[in-house]
């Protein structure tokens, strides 16, 4: 079979292509490394940020669609780079523009935010779509002058538009009048529920923000009425004197107050919650006034666990680390009367040589054995 004139200017674009992909390989790396680096100090929280050149052919692929004509494929298409930011809440999408608009040059005609462009009863997703290049000032830099004039796409979008789209991909239906009529209401339906679930999570996400306002008024107001979840007890330790008095006293005595790792498991104070619910406090104002009647007993119980712990440890300048989360705990283990003690051991977790020196500090201290359930307590992580 002959080789049409067509045919061989393809493979030769090709194989143009393919000698450049390297390169767009590298800026695809670059850009992702710059946002993720432009992004780093503000409050955003990506699903994940994906980067790819276009593999070669799929290139081909695109270039000999009968619906797609290009006079100039390597300058025509733009999506040869490609980058994909995937948040959890719209309003995260509205930051992420905003950073794109002040470090790339957008392409304002083949630019398109579909939730303008999709019809009101088309099933779809929506997201943001731009086509960029690196601004002048900083393509002239020698870290990206490789990459002076390149287009990139870069697509903005929910996780539940994300979701959609993963779908979408799957369908062989592309157009409302290829659907159907016997699914076409179920695509509208899910369609439609992803993006009221999008909405109420924004709503949601605002009502959070109001709540801890709400928490951080009261407790500034010394009004401490307040339920005993996450927020409230943030707010509570971070602003309220006896606890932060608590924290200073560890401080005092030589312990290094550890901050929570924002990537563990639990959230903070999730184990002093558990305890507080296990022990029966129903709000703030409990937790306060219990902490405020054992302040200075408690203060005095904490230096006698800081000696027992460098009793057992083999490097005599050693700091016990604690984190706040823990010293509230200690505090609350030790208001409790003996009888009680037993209901918070499932929150009562700490490391080995700490949970010897409480169980030494308590014995001695309450003249009973009733706290040797402490050697049932889960070593802390």
């Amino acid at each position: 079979m002959r080789t049409t004139t067509a045919e061989v200017s393809i493979d030769n674009i090709v194989q143009e292509y393919k000698g450049l992909k390297p390169n767009y390989d590298n800026y695809v790396s670059v850009i992702k490394h710059l946002l993720s680096s432009l992004t780093s100090d503000l409050p955003l929280d990506f699903v994940t940020i994906e980067a790819r050149a276009k593999e070669v052919e799929s290139f081909r692929a695109k270039i000999q669609r009968e619906d797609k004509y290009y006079t100039d494929p390597l300058s025509d298409v733009t999506d040869l780079a490609g980058l994909r930011i995937v948040t959890y809440q719209l309003a995260d999408i509205d930051e992420v523009i905003r950073i794109v608009r002040e470090n790339f040059d957008v392409d304002e005609e083949n630019s398109v935010d579909k939730s303008d462009v999709l019809e009101a009863d088309r099933f779809g997703y929506l997201s943001v779509h731009f086509v960029v290049k690196l601004k002048e000032n900083r393509a002239v830099l020698p870290e990206y002058r490789a990459y002076a004039g390149l287009k990139m796409e870069i697509q903005i979008r929910t996780v539940l538009q994300h979701a959609w789209a993963a779908i979408d991909h799957k369908l062989r239906y592309k157009r409302r009048d290829e659907i159907p009529k016997s699914i076409r209401r179920k695509l509208y339906r899910i369609s439609a529920l992803l993006e009221t679930a999008d909405s109420e999570f924004e709503s949601l996400r605002a009502e959070l923000a109001k709540t801890v306002k709400h928490y951080e008024t009261e407790i500034q107001r010394k009004d401490y009425n307040l339920d005993i979840d996450v927020d409230s007890i943030k707010a509570y330790v971070y602003a309220a004197p006896v606890p932060k008095g608590l924290i200073d006293h560890a401080q005092s005595l030589g312990c290094n107050i550890m901050p929570h790792n924002p990537s563990a498991k639990r959230a903070e104070f999730s184990q002093l919650i558990e305890m507080l619910n296990l022990a029966g406090f129903k709000s703030i104002t409990e937790l306060d006034e219990a902490l405020r009647k054992n302040t200075k007993e408690f203060k005095t119980i904490l230096q006698s666990i800081v000696v027992q712990w460098q009793e057992t440890v083999s490097v005599p300048s050693l700091r016990l680390v604690l984190s706040t989360d823990m010293v509230l705990r200690l505090a609350i283990l030790f208001s409790l009367s003996p009888e009680s003690v037993g209901c918070v051991l499932p929150a009562a977790s700490f490391g080995d040589k700490l949970r010897g020196a409480i169980e030494a500090v308590y014995k001695e201290r309450n003249k009973t054995d009733s706290f040797s359930l402490l050697t049932k307590m889960t070593v802390h992580p």
